[in-house]
Order: structure tokens, then sequence, then C-alpha cells
């Protein structure tokens, strides 16, 4: 970490420029054991970090994220998808407050517990807000999905959640992922969310 500041601190390239981060790589013969512990070092020195790993792109944590918002989008009846969707940063629901909503109704998709409990003359706090804002919103997009393609909902939910925001803070990687998740999305021209 060190020796790559004092590159871009103080050396140049052969043709006089001033050496950058974006010059510099390190290549690793099997990366996934160090990875994180080089990234971690980099770091420390305030070394922007990259890593193209062969991990599984849709695993990645920002990723998964999306993936239930899209699932819930297609089918909002799916427990899983949706319970994700609701509890990441786009919608931000706190775990306590689903499962006491669960905890009389198990045998009873998710979904409808959320409709019934919106209906009913339950207190208005500021969760019952959020759900009621992420139920319309999912309406929203359920309607969007109807005429647009995989890339342009994902596009329209990356801007709406501002998810680059949201869920990158200040990671590189993370913004990366998200990027290569969105061209992914693009590559499914007139596909729809469950082609995605």
């Amino acid at each position: 970490g060190r020796e790559i500041c004092r590159l871009v601190k103080d050396e140049r390239k052969d043709d006089g420029t001033p050496i950058t981060y974006g010059d510099i790589a390190i290549l690793m013969r099997s990366p996934k054991a160090k990875m994180d512990e080089y990234a971690g070092a980099l770091r420390a020195h305030g070394v922007p970090v990259y890593a193209e790993t062969n991990e599984n792109l849709l695993l990645q944590s920002e990723v998964e994220i999306l993936r239930c918002m899209l699932e819930a989008i297609d089918n909002p009846r799916r427990d899983i998808p949706l319970t994700g969707a609701l509890l990441s940063p786009l919608c931000g629901l706190d775990c306590d407050f689903l499962a006491a909503l669960r905890k009389d109704k198990r045998e009873e998709r998710l979904f409808t517990t959320l409709r019934d409990y919106l209906t009913s003359d339950a207190e208005n706090c500021p969760e019952k807000q959020k759900l009621a804002h992420f139920i319309e919103q999912l309406a929203e997009f359920r309607r969007m999905a109807r005429f647009m393609s995989a890339g342009e909902l994902t596009d329209e939910l990356y801007a709406h959640y501002a998810v680059y925001a949201r869920l990158c803070a200040d990671s590189a990687l993370r913004r990366a992922n998200l990027e290569k998740f969105r061209q992914l999305a693009h590559s499914f021209a007139g596909g729809t969310p469950r082609s995605l």
C-alpha cells in the first residue's frame, strides 16, 4: 500500500504523465484466499481497490437485494424474496416488526398478512408508513414490468431507490458489482424480471 501511494505521489510514466491508481494492477495466482486481506491493507493506505474475482455476481449481498426486489415485483406472493426486499436498506423494515406481524399468521402468505395489516385499524406507526409506501411502490413497479424490459425496469429501480448511494457506501467493488448487474439486466433484451 505504501509503495503504491509513493508511486502515485512521486513517479511518472514513460510519457511524463503522473501515475494514477488506475495504472496499477496487482495480479495474483489464486486471489480467493488472500483477496480480502490485500484489499483491506490497500484500503488502509487510502488506495481505492477493485477486485476482479470469479465469485458469483448474483451471490453478492448488494446484488441479492436487487434480485429480491425483482423477484418480489415478479411475484409478491413468494415470501423469501419479499422478506429480503422488506428488510433491505431499500425498504428498511425492522425484523422484529415483521416477525410480530407473522406471529399468528405463519400459514398465510406474507403478502396477504401485509395487506391485511395495512387495511386494519392498527396504529399508524412509522413502520406501517414505510410498509404502505413500499407496497404502493411494488404495485407501481409491477405495472411498469408489464411494459418494460428487465434492463429498463432495473434502471427504474436504480433511479427510484438511489441504489448506488444506498447499497454501495464508499465501496468501489459494490458499485462495480451493481453496474455489472445492471449490464446483465440489459443483456436480456425484451426480457421480463423473471428472465433476469
